[in-house]
């Protein structure tokens, strides 16, 4: 049973990086291509059109790993309810919309070059911090109290204090 608690929590903190990290270029595809979009809309330069349509293909394969990823997250979730009954089970309730964060607002009303380029700035930290709180904060709340349950069964199960 401890091999097994131990496993999930290492399975926990991998999914933690792997899906904060997914979440991140999901969204930042769709910032970039929202912004070369209107970049194209702006300019007709070409290249923001290819660009725009580079980072959709992105965002399409993103999703797909996205939905992999969370799929992964609620797998190793309930390994982490039955290896962990003690845990307070509302706590896996509040990490049920994990990785899903606000969307991208449209850039679609921006009318100049200069506007855009702050608008995309502005998009990618605030994504950042969506996500850090969303996903990578949230995680890591719950991956301290199980490392606390963990500690506490390992020094039970030696009778070490």
């Amino acid at each position: 049973m401890q091999e097994r608690r131990r496993q999930a929590f290492g399975e926990l903190m991998g999914v933690r990086a792997t899906l904060t990290q997914v979440v991140r270029d999901f969204q930042d595809s769709k910032i970039h291509g929202g912004y070369n979009f209107q970049v194209y809309a702006l300019t007709k330069d070409k290249i923001g059109l290819e660009e725009g349509r580079r980072y959709l293909q992105v965002n399409e394969t993103l999703g797909t790993e996205l939905a992999r990823e969370r799929k992964r997250m609620y797998e190793i979730i309930a390994s982490i309810a039955i290896s962990f009954p003690e845990f307070p089970m509302k706590t896996y309730a509040n990490l049920n919309q994990v990785g899903r964060v606000p969307p991208i607002p449209s850039p679609g009303d921006i009318k100049t070059v200069e506007e855009l380029n702050e608008w995309h700035n502005r998009q990618l930290i605030v994504n950042s911090e969506n996500v850090a709180n969303d996903v990578d904060n949230r995680l890591g709340r719950v991956i301290d109290q199980i490392g606390e349950l963990l500690v506490v069964t390992t020094d039970h199960a030696t009778g070490k204090q």
